[in-house]
């Protein structure tokens, strides 16, 4: 039986004051968590899983003065499209990662990554941040279903800020110092994720790279101190890359250390290895796309399917198309 990968835009959509998070794969296999592992450096932690891009988180309680955050959430859906295997390293704690020290603050997401690069890592891509904050059972806070303010540092009061004091060289650090609300890595015992990682979300905001590069190569993620997302699957992308702020830290990744294993994978005949590719145009940006009723992307995507008899759809209730066409073939996905 030929297996054929599914080729799927791999940005979780979910931003930092949406209402709930409708993020794309199929039913993912299962994970185990690894606090501790070998194979990385013994100030990081190896994660390896499947990172789903696209699932329904439903929230079941929101806060009065707070509608567009959330108290509680229903057990996370399944994946809705093909997953992404991730296995990297992460570091344990916040920059400069070392427990008890206060997280760094007011660098923009270049000085970041010159920083994690300076001692062989790099800055983690935004879909590895969220696995390791998630873990296997996509929780929406790295400690359960249910927002926890005891948790996590969270949810503590917004302070005005005054930003020409901010920007000033000599009155920048009063400022900060003034500002701070944060707390020292790894001081809430319960701000742990599933794969050991601690203080995903809350304290600082966290500098990733983000993968799509829209609107910039950078994004944030995990939120402060005050009452902001505080979640695994949001992400603020609207910051560009030389931006620095008060409450904006970072942690590094790296590649995990493999080993190579002989194949034992069957070859192929040339014809069944090459799919029929689904082009959807750029217009119908946002529609999932579904392939014999199951969601295979969201537009604009290309999609892949294996060679043979196919049914095609834009958006829950458009048109149906029958494709069959030959192996390596294209058809371009009509809109509407």
């Amino acid at each position: 039986m030929v297996v054929l990968a599914v080729v799927l835009l791999q940005a979780s959509t979910a931003q930092s004051d949406e209402v709930c998070d409708v993020v794309l794969a199929t039913t993912p296999a299962p994970l185990e968590a690894k606090p501790t592992s070998s194979a990385c450096p013994e100030d990081m932690l190896e994660v390896e899983g499947d990172f789903c891009p696209f699932l329904d988180q439903v929230c079941l309680r929101r806060p009065r003065d707070w509608s567009y955050r959330c108290l509680e959430y229903r057990k996370s859906g399944p994946c809705q499209t093909r997953t992404a295997h991730k296995h990297f390293c992460i570091d344990k704690y916040e920059w400069p990662n070392r427990a008890g020290e206060e997280p760094v603050v007011m660098k923009d997401w270049y000085e970041a990554g010159a920083a994690c690069k300076a001692i062989g890592k790099r800055l983690c891509t935004q879909d590895e941040w969220t696995l390791a904050c998630e873990g296997p059972e996509h929780l929406p806070y790295p400690y359960g279903q249910s927002r926890d303010a005891t948790a996590c540092n969270i949810d503590k009061p917004h302070l005005t800020v005054d930003e020409k004091a901010l920007r000033h060289p000599g009155k920048r650090d009063a400022e900060v110092a003034r500002l701070w609300q944060g707390e020292k890595s790894g001081s809430r015992e319960r701000c742990v994720s599933p794969f050991g990682v601690h203080d995903m979300t809350g304290n600082v905001d966290e500098w990733t790279v983000n993968e799509t590069g829209k609107p910039h190569k950078s994004a944030l993620k995990g939120g402060y101190w005050s009452w902001v997302r505080g979640r695994c699957r949001a992400v603020t992308p609207g910051h560009e890359e030389d931006f620095r702020y008060y409450q904006i830290g970072w942690r590094c990744c790296a590649d995990a250390p493999t080993t190579s294993k002989p194949s034992t994978a069957v070859a192929e005949p040339a014809s069944a290895a090459q799919p029929i590719t689904i082009v959807v145009p750029a217009q119908a940006r946002g529609h999932r796309i579904y392939v014999d009723e199951k969601v295979r992307g969201v537009a604009p995507a290309v999609v892949t399917v294996p060679c043979g008899p196919h049914v095609v759809r834009l958006g829950a209730k458009g048109r149906s198309h029958e494709i069959d066409g030959p192996c390596g073939g294209r058809f371009a996905l009509p809109y509407p």
